[in-house]
């Protein structure tokens, strides 16, 4: 015969450890005052706190230089030089210097518009702007052709020079006597040797002009951006403070209420009081 087989006695759920929804928004709603009036007052604190730190400006401007500036740009000796230029920078040394100074002046290349960008932080709109500035002057100075380099250009610009010179002297005498010149093979040859002069001169020109260029260095033509004068500061952000600060003490609150009520709970408990006076005296309270 087919033995019944009892069924497993359904076994009950210990209410003595069980949290409903409807409990957590009991003990939200007795503690509502103090859930929302201490992130209010925090928030409040930290909002008046941030008028109390100093501002900070963001200067930034763009130029067509290559990618190869960027290190040079950011080299110490372009940056000693804007060290010396920058009084508002004070330090014991002039390394810490130089790591305040990286952290508040940077030059990176952007390669999907193949231009430099600068951005440049100071405590007033016009430093912000000025360390920039000077920032670019310094690497147009460091750029300058030193040494062999330098002395090579000065020697090519002089001998251009004579070049010119007695090109121009050349093409004189022959345009004084031009119309002088029976047309035929003769006059022609004339004329083209005329022509080939002043075209030379004029490459000769456009070559010393660029010798005399690389002696000053890049002007305003590549800047596509001058250094901004910021008008509102980056730094303090004083709406993200508040915000951050009333959720984190919010969240705080919230948890510090739980906590409570917990510890009240398990008062009426002989053995989880006397856990409890155990870990406060394991911590060191009484």
């Amino acid at each position: 015969m087919h033995q019944q087989q009892n069924p497993i006695p359904h076994q009950p759920i210990d209410q003595d450890y069980e949290i409903s929804i409807l409990d957590i928004f009991v003990v939200l709603a007795e503690n509502l005052r103090l859930i929302i009036l201490v992130p209010v007052v925090i928030g409040l604190i930290a909002l008046g706190v941030s008028y109390l730190i100093p501002p900070t400006y963001q200067s930034t401007s763009w130029l067509t230089l290559g990618e190869a500036a960027v290190p040079a740009m950011n080299s110490e000796e372009v940056f000693s030089k804007v060290l010396e230029k920058t009084d508002w920078i004070n330090t014991s040394t002039h390394e810490e210097a130089l790591k305040k100074l990286r952290k508040k002046l940077q030059a990176s290349f952007v390669k999907q518009d193949n231009i430099v960008r600068i951005t440049a932080e100071g405590p007033t709109p016009s430093k912000a702007a000025i360390l920039n500035t000077n920032l670019i002057d310094s690497y147009r100075v460091f750029s300058l052709p030193k040494g062999k380099t330098l002395d090579s250009i000065n020697e090519n610009v002089r001998i251009g020079n004579e070049n010119i010179i007695r090109l121009e002297d050349a093409a004189k005498k022959i345009s004084q006597n031009i119309d002088k010149v029976s047309p035929g093979t003769e006059g022609d040859n004339v004329v083209r040797a005329y022509t080939t002069i002043t075209s030379t001169i004029a490459k000769q020109k456009i070559s010393l002009f660029n010798l005399k260029q690389s002696l000053i260095g890049f002007g305003p033509e590549v800047i596509i951006q001058a250094p901004t004068l910021p008008e509102k500061p980056i730094k303090p952000k004083k709406a993200q403070i508040t915000i951050m600060a009333s959720l984190a003490s919010g969240f705080l609150t919230i948890l510090f209420v739980f906590i409570r009520t917990a510890i009240r709970n398990l008062g009426g408990d002989a053995e989880a009081s006397e856990k409890l006076a155990q870990i406060r005296k394991g911590i060191g309270l009484k």
